[in-house]
This record gives structure tokens, C-alpha cells and sequence, in this order.
């Protein structure tokens, strides 16, 4: 039988699993999250009874002053996030079930080639297999090859196609129109599709033997014998209900880009009115309360339900430019998304068709909200986790003010890179935040990482014992002075590459930008005179300065090679 497909919470919203995106699954093909007021566990009836939510007052205000006025509570996404009863769900999981659909809904016969919606498919099979009653249970199957031995259906599945269409104008994701291209071909690099009655309706999924890429793929018209290669629909805009798609693979990172606001837990005070214009602003404020003596009783911060847990450690001896060390014993993230765009994220301009001009222009990127009406939204779905981190606080007198941001961003790298090795975290575990307050003229970072509902495991905080954090952080540094590609990536104008300071994207809020090594070596070292000589002029130079880097990081040559 079908099964429910279960999915981590704190996927349901980010890149990976959010409203509007497409998951791929073990037993049931790919699915397309639908909105949450499709969700069986945000219907009416259930949200009556739902007095749950998160306590997050910032977060609430800057939902309200995004585009939800309406909202009066962040309301949990269910803890046994299941998908809606693609796979027969039953009717006790349906409060708390996910809603998805297969997509894309176009199916192909693997051995007879036939091309055919998944409804249209059902409605094939029963026509076929009248006493069944199990297309809904089953995998798809095709009932032309399917055979029925000793009255014991045997079916033949069915596999549905890679591609699906998107708009960057609306947001809106659709299956490719491949039965309305019939008419006509592509004029000026725009196909437009024709009305429903003129549908074609007996289409073959075909492919050249030895063939590669599109051109090897085309959908064939059995009525006509007529073929389209794949290869030329991806080449052109389709125009369909006067808006331009363009054909996509369904993996493409390109199809969703979700805009999810997550918000570490601060408390306000019961006359603060907070309001922010970007998550910028949200992550200032963050940084002042840390940051502010006030909030610290005999150096620690213990906020209500430990929601958020510092400790400044003070017996740590500073380090260069680093003022001050904190140990977030533990904090809360709270994610919510407000809209997701396709092919660019929101608000960007990029060139696309303009069906009203009749010519690629600049077109803004549209976006879409997680909500299928625009009736009176009360509650936004949110997902809260905790964690633990490290608080550095970076000294913003002796760095110039146009050098700051990329200082602190290439140290918060640096120190990530070496964590790795002794915090028990992937790279892909661990986040960041850079602060940077020019008016008060300070800035730092927080590294962080998010292991679920429970917490997290204490790796981090067990780096402020005994100065090891300290020790990390000038290995880091020496590490710093040399890259595998060097004197490539020195000489480039901003001396970063993933060899010595870039990390996964999802782990760097700035997509590695910002970032220079040299500005780093600048202000590290200014003070200090190295034994080791951050240029290379020669090869037996460089041999020599990484004898020497080995020697004072006590690590053998082998293992830096």
C-alpha cells in the first residue's frame, strides 16, 4: 500500500520543504506542498480548538508589518507532519496531516510510451479495471500494460516527467502545457498555447536511443505524428493566460525561493513598541540587547522558560581584536515564511517576456503568499527550535569603518572552518549572524547551530573550557595565512575561494560575499611579527613557509598536504 511520507518540521519551512515547493519521496513521486489553508490541521474547525502558539512578540510584530496586519498569533506546525492522504491517509491523521499533490500530474507508461495527466490516468483504469477501487492506494499504474492473471491484477507503473513551467512574473508554478502546443510552432521565441477544446489528448513520451539532453526527448501527437523536442520548448517563453513560463526541471534550485524570517528569541519590555523594516533591523536589535550591560546579572542572561540562556566568559583571556566571548548555554529560532518567488527572489528585476509589450524586458520578480485566499489571516504558521552558540564581540576602533563588515565576516568564517573539526558540527549545522552597529560603534557575530525541539547536543559551549575556543581561534588565524590556491586566490580582488574561507551557502547569511582574506591578514597581524611571511614568491618559498605553518600549529606536514 501507500504510505504517509513524513517530513522533518523544520523543513516545512525552508528551501527545502515549504509551501509552494516541490519534496521528493521514497514511495510517492514528488509532491507540491499546498497552502496552509488547505493543511487539514489549519482548517476552521481544527483552529477553533488550536489555542496553541509561539511566544514570540518580535516576531509577531514584524509579521503584522509584513503584510499580515490580521495575524494575532504564531501558531505551531504540527508535530507529526505528514503528507495529506496522497497515500490514504486516515481520518484521525487528517487534523495533522501536510496537504501535498502529486506534481507534476503528467505520467508516462515506461513500455508503452503513453503521455497522460494522472486524473485522466484514474479515469483510464477504472474504465478498464471497474471493480479495483485501488488507483487511489496503489502507485500509479498503466492499465493498457497492466495485466490481470488468475483474476490478480499485476500492474505496470507508471513514472512522471521531469519538467514543470514557471512564471517569474506571478510566482505560479504549473505542469508544462505540453497538449496545448499543437497549433503552432514558436514565433520570435514565444509559444502560445491554445484554448482547452483544442487539446490534444493522445500524446507518447518518446526518446532517441544513444540520444543526449532534450534533443533526445520529444512529446509525439499520435493523431498527427507530430513530434516536439523537448530541447525547443526549453528554448522559448510559453504563453499561457496572458503570462510567460519557461519549461524547468522539477530539482531545479531555480523553482523556489522562499522569503523565511527567523528570529532568535529577545524579550521586549512591556513598553517597547518594536518595529523593523528588514531582518536587518531585526538582527541590530539582537545585538543590543546582548550587547547591553543592563541585561546581565553577575554575567548572565536567563530569560523566561530559558527561551535564551548567556553566560559571559569572563576567564577567557582576549583575544587580538576579539573584546568578548559569550556562551549562548541556549537559545530559540523561530522561523516563519512570509512569500516564495521562482526564478529569482522577490523583488529582483530580470529579463523576461512581457506579454503585453510583446518583448523581453525587465520584468521585477513577483512572489506568492503561503495563503490561498486573501481573506482575514489570523495566524501564521511558524516552527520554533533550539540551539546553543558562541557570541563574539570584535573591537571596531582600530578597523577602518569601510573594512569593518568584511573583517568580522572573514574571522566569523575562519572560526567556523576550524569549529568543524572540534565541535562534533558539519559546516552544513552551523549558522551565522553579523552584527555590525555603526552608530554605537560596535559589531560581532554569533555562531550558531539549531538541533530541534529538544536543543542541541553542547558541542559549542564546550569550546569556552579551558581557553580551547582561544586556542581554535589563532590556529584559525595561522591556517588564514596560507590557502591551497594561493598565490591565485591572494592575488584576486577579494582573496576568498572554498578552499580557505567559503562554506556552504545555506550556512552563510551574505552567500559567501563580503569576504577577503587579505583585509583579514591586515588588521590580525598588524601588530604582531610573524615568523611566517604571508607572501610567496617562489616555490621553494612556499615549501618553506608550510614546513613552518606545520611547525606552529603542531600538526604534521602530511596531514596539511
Amino acid at each position: 500500500m501507500k504510505k504517509l511520507e513524513q517530513i522533518q518540521i523544520n523543513k516545512l519551512i525552508s528551501s527545502y520543504g515549504g509551501v509552494g515547493s516541490i519534496i521528493e519521496t521514497n514511495t510517492n513521486g514528488s509532491l507540491r506542498i499546498l497552502s496552509y489553508d488547505q493543511w487539514g490541521c489549519f482548517q476552521p474547525n481544527q483552529m477553533q480548538h488550536n489555542n496553541m502558539q509561539i511566544d514570540d512578540p518580535r516576531l509577531l510584530c514584524y509579521v503584522q508589518g509584513h503584510g499580515y496586519a490580521q495575524v494575532k498569533r504564531l501558531v505551531p506546525v504540527p508535530d507529526r507532519d505528514l503528507s495529506k492522504k496522497v497515500y490514504y491517509a486516515n481520518v484521525n491523521d487528517l487534523p495533522t496531516t501536510v496537504a501535498s499533490r502529486f506534481f507534476p500530474e503528467w505520467y508516462f507508461c515506461p513500455h508503452c510510451r503513453k503521455l497522460y495527466k494522472l486524473s485522466e490516468w484514474k479515469s483510464l483504469w477504472d474504465a478498464k479495471y471497474p471493480n479495483d477501487g485501488k488507483f487511489d492506494v496503489n502507485p500509479p499504474a498503466c492499465p493498457y500494460c497492466s495485466t490481470q492473471p488468475q483474476n490478480k491484477i499485476r500492474p505496470y507503473p507508471l513514472q512522471q516527467i521531469r519538467f514543470v513551467m514557471a512564471s517569474l512574473e506571478t510566482g505560479d508554478m504549473q505542469d508544462v502545457a505540453f497538449d496545448l502546443l499543437w497549433n503552432g510552432s514558436a514565433e520570435n521565441g514565444v509559444w502560445r498555447t491554445a484554448q482547452i477544446v483544442n487539446r490534444a489528448r493522445n500524446l507518447k513520451y518518446r526518446t532517441h536511443k544513444g540520444g543526449d539532453g532534450l534533443n533526445a526527448i520529444y512529446i509525439e501527437n499520435s493523431d498527427t505524428s507530430k513530434k516536439i523536442y523537448l530541447s525547443e520548448i526549453a528554448r522559448n517563453y510559453i504563453v499561457k493566460n496572458n503570462h510567460a513560463y519557461k519549461m524547468v526541471v522539477r530539482g531545479s534550485q531555480s523553482l523556489y525561493f522562499p522569503e523565511i524570517v527567523r528570529s532568535i528569541y529577545i524579550p521586549l519590555g512591556n513598553d517597547e513598541n518594536f518595529q523593523a523594516d528588514d531582518t536587518d533591523a531585526m538582527d541590530l536589535h539582537e545585538f543590543r540587547y546582548l550587547t547591553n550591560d543592563k541585561n546581565y546579572e553577575e554575567n548572565m542572561i536567563v530569560v523566561f522558560n530559558n527561551n535564551l540562556v548567556v553566560k559571559r566568559m569572563t576567564e577567557l583571556c582576549k583575544t587580538n581584536l576579539i573584546t568578548r566571548i559569550s556562551a549562548v548555554e541556549r537559545l530559540k529560532e523561530t522561523s516563519v515564511l512570509l512569500s516564495y518567488s521562482r526564478m529569482g527572489k522577490s523583488g529582483e528585476t530580470q529579463q523576461w517576456y512581457n506579454v503585453q509589450a510583446g518583448s523581453v524586458t525587465k520584468t521585477k520578480v513577483g512572489s506568492k503568499r503561503p495563503f490561498e485566499g486573501n481573506g482575514n489571516i489570523t495566524f501564521m504558521p511558524a516552527v520554533e527550535a533550539y540551539g546553543e552558540g558562541l557570541f563574539f564581540e570584535v573591537d571596531y576602533g582600530n578597523i577602518e569603518e569601510s573594512d569593518y563588515q568584511i573583517f568580522i565576516h572573514t574571522l566569523c568564517h575562519i572560526i567556523m572552518k576550524e569549529m568543524e573539526f572540534h565541535c562534533g558540527y558539519p559546516l552544513t549545522s552551523l549558522k551565522e549572524k553579523i552584527y555590525v552597529d555603526a552608530d554605537n560603534q560596535k559589531g560581532g557575530f554569533l555562531i550558531y547551530t539549531i538541533a530541534g525541539s529538544e536543543g542541541s547536543y553542547g558541542g559549542l559551549i564546550s569550546l569556552t573550557k579551558n581557553d580551547k575556543i582561544v586556542d581554535l581561534i589563532e590556529r584559525g588565524a595561522e591556517r588564514a595565512r596560507y590557502c591551497p590556491n594561493d598565490p591565485i586566490c591572494k592575488n584576486e580582488s577579494e582573496a576568498h575561494c572554498f578552499a580557505c574561507l567559503d562554506i556552504p551557502e545555506t550556512s552563510c547569511v551574505k552567500f559567501n560575499n563580503e569576504l577577503n582574506r587579505n583585509v583579514f591578514l591586515n588588521y590580525w597581524f598588524r601588530n604582531s611579527s610573524p615568523d611566517i611571511q604571508t607572501t610567496k614568491t617562489s616555490d621553494e618559498e612556499a615549501v618553506m613557509n608550510v614546513e613552518q605553518f606545520s611547525s606552529t600549529i603542531g600538526r604534521p606536514l602530511g596531514e596539511i598536504l
